[in-house]
């Protein structure tokens, strides 16, 4: 499961994994936050990152191999000290 989001940013990684660029930002990938509920995913940015560049989910954009409007909500945002936590659901 994969969502964009939009980091002018040349050197991030993400949970330890770096991740592909565009000419926009950075494509992250979502991994589910637990195998009981595969519909949950979590991620993480530096919050240096997203202090200076911002961050923007797209909503509807073509995935992958044509998925579309895979976020379904958000359901929370924790900013803490050094990072920015992004938790929702994907679309069933």
């Amino acid at each position: 499961m994969l969502t964009k989001a939009i980091l002018s940013h040349s050197e991030c990684k993400v949970g330890g994994r770096a991740y592909m660029f565009d000419e926009d930002g950075i494509v992250l990938i979502m991994e589910p936050a637990d195998e009981r509920n595969l519909r949950r995913f979590i991620f993480s940015v530096p919050k240096s990152v997203y202090e200076k560049k911002g961050l923007t989910l797209h909503y509807g954009t073509a995935i992958g191999q044509g998925y579309m409007d895979i976020i379904e909500d958000i359901i929370s945002v924790h900013i803490e000290i050094d990072v920015v936590t992004v938790i929702g659901h994907v679309r069933g």
